[in-house]
């Protein structure tokens, strides 16, 4: 009887772990195995494998494998399916799974939240065959017991490098027997274990990233644990850690990552120092998968598989309903581009009135072609070329090819900035050809009439066939929200980030009234050139700037914001 005591309390302990989270030695890799706030976090669809050994020292000690895949999905909204199975020296075998749904709220351009909430069940199998006496009356209550339901919550808070995160494990009340009670379980309720987890990602240069994590595990009626981990990017390729958890062990792990979507890690827990020599060492291995693309409508992202610094990831264009441009395969140019000052200072007046200047560069390619771009910027600032960064041309939706060049602009105040600008190149006598015209002077006659029509235009009759769609929304309250009235939109985008760099492109255009807002009845950014309270006076701008050359295609969209 003693023996059947012993195997309830080995089980019912077991029944209340299986209710708990398993303790990782890689949570790192895969946050989301702590918390379904994580779910969709990494910006890709993404799958993790993940093999541990305890106690190897032992026969029959628990083997887990666990497997999980989460993505983000349009509105913010992402998804997560888990399971595991933990087979305990053949006689308890432990199988179970969840399913997770997570929530983004963007607070600013910098502060974001997430909630994630899980829902699952598991069940725990005894095999008989392992006991002595199989037939004893006293197992038939344990299988009988042998199935449990699962559900988590979490919480985290981003900062940009910075991750805060708070998880309840269980949701779902459920018995515990102590140490040597069999008889008289206690009732754990979902507040008696919680997590708190901290991680900050500094990157001490592009290719070097420190990354230190904290986990607090609160155990109401068991011993609560602080682990400490501390962990070394390399060139995005390797990584090292040591872990110490608290009153438990230490922990060493190595890993490599390749192009940032495939990762590897093995981590060796040296066990309880006073005990190691009886218990053995721990193994983990931990694989990790980016499935396709980065998805488009992912907003803020983290990842440890990618953990390049976002301003090094290839750039893409997240351009929504306007001319998307295409990067191609990097080309190496024949000999460096240069800043040409054969021309001297060639300054202009754009249409609102300020003074811009040109800035051209130059190369010559293998068969002695001089190939040039040009890039008109406000005449108040100053403009210097970084000459070593100047490496890559692409070809954009119409075929031309451009060239990137980086600049670092200092204005009046003296702020400064670093920004590339991507221009067509054109042969030396088409860029001639350019400052030929926008240097020769207008005919004062044509300005003045261009001046007397746009006064008059509210009264003109625009001919809608060649006018878009008015697209109308409800305004919110984002931070940048746009206030209501009519507008010129040059662009939709995903990132505040490629709004702002398109919106400056615009301004070094000679559009200067450029501005980018947020609308939160579509989840964008919007870069806007013109403002009215007038319909007409907008459709009558959008005439226009269509009747500009290559203007055409990129003035697309008509938004009207309506009061709530």
């Amino acid at each position: 009887m003693k023996k059947i005591h012993l195997l309830i309390l080995v089980l019912c302990s077991f029944s209340a772990f299986a209710q708990q989270p398993i303790v990782f030695n890689q949570f790192y890799m895969n946050p989301y195995l702590y918390n379904p706030a994580y779910a969709g976090v990494e910006g890709h669809s993404v799958f993790y494998g993940l093999y541990q050994q305890q106690w190897s020292g032992i026969a029959g000690a628990p083997t887990t494998m666990h497997g999980s895949f989460h993505a983000p999905l349009p509105g913010g909204i992402g998804i997560g399916f888990s399971g595991y199975n933990i087979e305990q020296g053949g006689l308890l075998s432990t199988t179970a799974g969840k399913v997770s749904v997570s929530y983004l709220m963007t607070l600013d351009l910098k502060h974001n939240l997430r909630f994630g909430l899980s829902f699952g069940g598991g069940s725990q199998i005894l095999n008989f065959g392992e006991l002595d006496d199989p037939f004893d009356p006293a197992f038939a209550s344990i299988a009988d017991n042998s199935t449990f339901a699962l559900a988590d919550f979490g919480l985290t808070y981003h900062a940009g490098h910075f991750n805060f995160g708070f998880s309840i494990p269980n949701l779902i009340s459920y018995d515990k027997f102590m140490d040597n009670d069999v008889g008289n379980p206690i009732r754990v309720k979902p507040l008696d274990n919680l997590m708190l987890q901290t991680y900050f990602r500094g990157h001490i240069s592009d290719n070097i990233a420190i990354e230190p994590h904290l986990v607090y595990r609160y155990n109401h009626f068991g011993t609560s644990q602080l682990e400490g981990t501390l962990l070394l990017h390399l060139f995005h390729v390797i990584w090292v850690s040591g872990t110490y958890r608290e009153d438990m062990n230490i922990i060493g792990t190595a890993g490599v990552k390749l192009k940032g979507r495939f990762g590897l890690g093995y981590s060796y827990e040296t066990g309880n120092l006073n005990i190691m020599n009886d218990l053995g060492p721990s193994h983990e291995i931990h694989l990790g998968i980016h499935l396709g693309k980065r998805k488009p409508h992912a907003k803020h992202t983290s990842s440890f598989i990618n953990s390049k610094r976002p301003e090094k990831e290839e750039e893409e264009e997240e351009k929504v309903d306007t001319v998307t441009i295409e990067p191609t395969d990097t080309l190496e140019l024949d000999s460096p581009w240069k800043l040409d000052d054969t021309r001297g200072e060639i300054l202009v007046t754009s249409e609102s009135g300020e003074e811009q200047k040109a800035i051209i560069v130059e190369h010559t390619s293998k068969d002695g072609t001089v190939e040039e771009a040009i890039t008109w910027v406000p005449a108040n600032e100053s403009w210097e070329m970084i000459g070593d960064k100047t490496k890559e041309t692409r070809t954009n939706s119409e075929g031309i090819t451009e060239i990137g060049v980086q600049y670092i602009k200092i204005n009046e105040q003296g702020d400064s900035d670093s920004l590339v600008i991507w221009e067509p190149t054109m042969s030396k006598e088409a860029i001639d050809s350019i400052i030929d015209r926008a240097t020769s002077i207008p005919e004062t006659q044509e300005e003045s009439a261009e001046k007397i029509t746009e006064e008059i235009v509210p009264e003109e009759i625009v001919p809608e066939e060649i006018i878009p769609e008015v697209e109308e929304v409800v305004k919110g309250n984002h931070l940048l929200e746009l206030p209501e009235g009519v507008y010129l939109i040059a662009g939709v985008f995903e990132f505040y980030e490629n709004a702002n760099q398109f919106s400056d492109q615009l301004f070094l255009k000679g559009y200067h009234e450029t501005l980018v807002g947020f609308v939160s009845e579509k989840g964008y950014y919007y870069v806007v050139i013109y403002r009215s309270d007038s319909l007409t006076k907008v459709k009558s701008k959008l005439l226009r700037e269509n009747k500009k050359k290559n203007m055409d295609e990129i003035w697309i969209k008509i938004l009207k914001v309506n009061s709530q």
